[in-house]
């Protein structure tokens, strides 16, 4: 197993650390896609061989589960976290110590949960409404941000105060939003509670008109029809995932701590320039996709023709359990002297409704969005 905290022997330069921390969604996204194109089915070409199926079989075991859940978090220590906080940012040292922790500890989650039990990937779980989804931002075993959808209701949990010290920010920020909630009180009573840091609910009585409106609001901006639309991104996605699985190659690395290593490795221009095409294809149908994606063809020239962006997958018990992707491969020139390992673990996950959540009174609501829309 490589040791991703070795300090390297390239160029010792940095460069801010907004600007490495950027990559971060990046990371986040190639983790995402290469492990579902991965996973997205068993077969394979003869030059993949069995370390891709046994890949594959080990990402498409997590859907015969009921639940599932994939943590991200940057696996750095608590000095490295400190250098990527305080190099290149004009912060004080108190506001950077802060970064520098939440760096080292935070982690971003989302998980899901079948209604009946049945498995995440099944026909039944695709249409079943008692799924539940749980999105949140924790440091340490805090989580001042949560948003949790169960039984057809969405929760909302947010320490605003606690969120903003967490990110080395003024106390003054979290203020100044924890007021504006209360004042919007008199429109949408609960969210007083919301600012206070307890827990709001939008019940499924209020929820079904909004997400109605939304479909409405959606459908009328568009020429095409919803079921085009849906048919456009359905292709998108498998033009995606048939170009990672063409630009990608799987090794196995053998075993080590109970644990089954595989290294991918996926051409990255290759891999662009082959979602580019896609990305234009939809934006035919789906312009707005085209809008904010199509642009990728414009910076194709700066992604090195030979750049190999290498991923770490981890298997026990026939299932993936950990991905590692290190951020500083997206950067060819001014790395940190140690790397930055974007984690991603996955665990089973139990969801559950929080108890004593004040429900926000959405009576108001519809008219102030229609003054807002004109």
């Amino acid at each position: 197993m490589r040791n991703l905290r070795t300090v390297r022997n390239d160029n010792p330069r940095r460069r801010p650390a907004l600007t490495r921390l950027g990559t971060g969604a990046l990371g986040v996204a190639t983790l995402g896609l290469v492990m579902s194109a991965c996973g997205s089915s068993t077969k394979t070409s003869a030059s993949t061989g069995s370390a891709s199926s046994a890949l594959a079989a080990s990402i498409s075991a997590l859907g015969s589960q009921s639940s599932v859940e994939a943590r991200f978090s940057i696996d750095v220590t608590a000095s490295q976290a400190a250098d990527l906080a305080a190099n290149g940012n004009k912060r004080s040292s108190s506001s950077a110590a802060a970064m520098a922790k939440a760096l080292s500890t935070g982690s971003v989650f989302f998980a899901e949960q079948t209604g009946k039990g049945e498995p995440i990937d099944s026909k039944t779980a695709a249409s079943d409404p008692g799924n539940s989804y749980d999105f949140g931002i924790s440091f340490g075993s805090s989580t001042p941000l949560e948003v949790r959808y169960v039984g057809q209701a969405l929760y909302l949990h947010l320490q605003m105060s606690a969120l903003a010290a967490d990110l080395g920010e003024p106390a003054s920020a979290a203020g100044s939003v924890n007021s504006e909630l209360v004042k919007l009180n008199a429109d949408v009573p609960g969210l007083a509670t919301l600012a206070s840091g307890g827990w709001v609910e939008v019940s499924k009585s209020a929820l079904s008109p909004l997400i109605a409106d939304l479909k409405s609001f959606g459908s009328s901006s568009s020429s095409a029809s919803p079921a085009k639309i849906t048919s456009s991104l359905l292709n998108l996605r498998t033009s995606v995932l048939a170009a990672i699985k063409a630009n990608s190659t799987v090794t196995s690395l053998g075993s080590s701590g109970g644990r089954q290593e595989y290294q991918v490795q996926v051409k990255a221009r290759a891999l662009l320039s082959s979602i580019d095409t896609a990305l234009n294809s939809a934006s035919g149908v789906v312009p707005s996709v085209g809008n904010k994606l199509g642009g990728l063809s414009k910076s194709l020239a700066s992604v090195p023709a030979n750049l190999v962006v290498t991923i770490d997958a981890y298997t026990s018990g026939g299932k993936l359990t950990q991905a590692d992707v290190d951020l500083d491969q997206f950067f060819t020139t001014n790395k940190p002297s140690f790397p930055v390992p974007l984690q991603m673990n996955i665990t089973s996950a139990s969801i559950a409704a929080p108890s004593g959540a004040t429900e926000l009174n959405l009576s108001k609501l519809p008219s102030l969005v229609g003054g807002l829309l004109g």
